[in-house]
C-alpha cells in the first residue's frame, strides 16, 4: 500500500488532524537490516596481517631496519624519500619497495601484541573518522580512544566511510574489553552511522549509550 493509500485509508476526521499535525503520523519508515554477524566480525577484526617477508631472514642488519622504520614510520616520510635518505645519509643502497617491506612486516609482528595486550580501559570512549590518502583516493580511519586512559582503542584503515566500517571498529575495540562494561558510553559526533553500529549491536544484546 502507497502513502496515497494509506493516507485515503484514514477517517476524514483523520485526515484533517494529519494536514495540520502531519509529525504525530507515520504513514512510512525506514527498515535496515545487517549482513553482518558477530563470528564473521570476530574473525574479520582478529585476522593477522600478512606479511612479505620474514624479518629474521632479511640481508641487511637489524641496525639499518631501525633506521628504516624510523624514517619512514616515526618520522612519516615516503617510502622512496626514506630509501633516499638511507643512500644519502648513510651510504646504504636500499629500494623504497624493501622499505614498505620492512614496514609491513613489523607492523605484523607488532599487531598481536597490541590488540591482545590486557588493556584496562574506562567505561567511557571518544570516538571519530579521518581520511587519509592510499594512492591518491581517500580511505578512512576510525579512532576509538579511552577518554580517561588516552589509549587508542581502534585504528584500521577502511575504504568507506560507512555503517559496517563503524561497526568492526567498535567491536574491534569491545575485544579489548575481558567484560563489556556495564555503563559503557561512546562520545561521538552526529554522524548517524555510530547510531547504526549502536542499534546493530543492540540487537545482539551488547548495548552501550
Amino acid at each position: 500500500m502507497n502513502n496515497k493509500s494509506k493516507f485515503e485509508a484514514l477517517s476524514e476526521e483523520d485526515q484533517t488532524y494529519m494536514r495540520q499535525h502531519s509529525h504525530t503520523f507515520k504513514l512510512r519508515y525506514i527498515y535496515r537490516d545487517f549482513d553482518l554477524e558477530l563470528p564473521q566480525l570476530a574473525k574479520e577484526v582478529r585476522e593477522k596481517l600478512k606479511t612479505p617477508i620474514d624479518l629474521a631472514n632479511i640481508r641487511n642488519s637489524k641496525h639499518i631496519l631501525g633506521l628504516v622504520l624510523t624514517y619512514y614510520v616515526n618520522y612519516g616520510l615516503s617510502s622512496r624519500k626514506t630509501a633516499a635518505i638511507m643512500h644519502d645519509v648513510h651510504q646504504i643502497k636500499i629500494s623504497h619497495k624493501t622499505v614498505v617491506n620492512y614496514a609491513q612486516a613489523a607492523a605484523a609482528m607488532v599487531q598481536p601484541y597490541v590488540e591482545n595486550y590486557p588493556y584496562e580501559l574506562s567505561e567511557e570512549l571518544n570516538a571519530g573518522e579521518t581520511y587519509v590518502k592510499v594512492r591518491k583516493k581517500n580511505h578512512y580511519i576510525f579512532f576509538f580512544s579511552d577518554k580517561v586512559k588516552r589509549i587508542i582503542t581502534s585504528y584500521q584503515v577502511f575504504e568507506k566511510r560507512d555503517t559496517a566500517a563503524t561497526i568492526k571498529s567498535v567491536y574491534q575495540t569491545l575485544l579489548k574489553y575481558p567484560e563489556k562494561p556495564e555503563n559503557l558510553r561512546l562520545v561521538v559526533d552526529g554522524n548517524p552511522i555510530y547510531q547504526l553500529a549502536q542499534h546493530f549491536f543492540a540487537l545482539q544484546n551488547i548495548p552501550f549509550e
